[in-house]
């Protein structure tokens, strides 16, 4: 009963976590450029930016909702929110190899994304 409990909170607090980024860089992408550095210098560029960064992450915040109101579809909506914050850690910590990167700032990130991507992947396997 608590397992089932905190797997909901997880997938409504993803689906928050998705809609709102979602939302922000969707509407106002060039906020990325003051969290994390990314620019686009080009028209085509910020459409990207809209699209990739917020179109993208606006949809996976609809499916987790799209889940919690499908329980056929609930276990998939852990393990997606899950993969995809461990997908967005696991290429944060290559990018700190790579490009050394690495600070506090993107310590925060990676943690947060790791803790998710944990709980959401634990969730859907309880």
């Amino acid at each position: 009963m608590l397992l089932q409990i905190l797997a909901y909170i997880y997938l409504g607090l993803a689906a928050l976590m998705f809609l709102g980024f979602g939302a922000i860089l969707l509407f106002a992408p060039k906020k990325l450029e003051r969290w994390v550095g990314v620019t686009a210098t080009t028209p085509q560029g910020l459409t990207e930016l809209r699209a990739f960064y917020g179109g993208l992450e606006i949809g996976l915040g609809l499916f987790c909702i799209a889940c919690l109101d499908k329980p056929m579809w609930f276990q998939a909506g852990l393990a997606g929110a899950g993969w995809a914050c461990a997908g967005l850690a696991f290429g944060r910590l290559v990018g700190w190899f790579m490009d050394r990167s690495r600070n506090r700032q993107q310590v925060v990130y990676w943690l947060v994304e790791l803790c998710f991507g944990v709980c959401g992947i634990s969730l859907s396997v309880a």
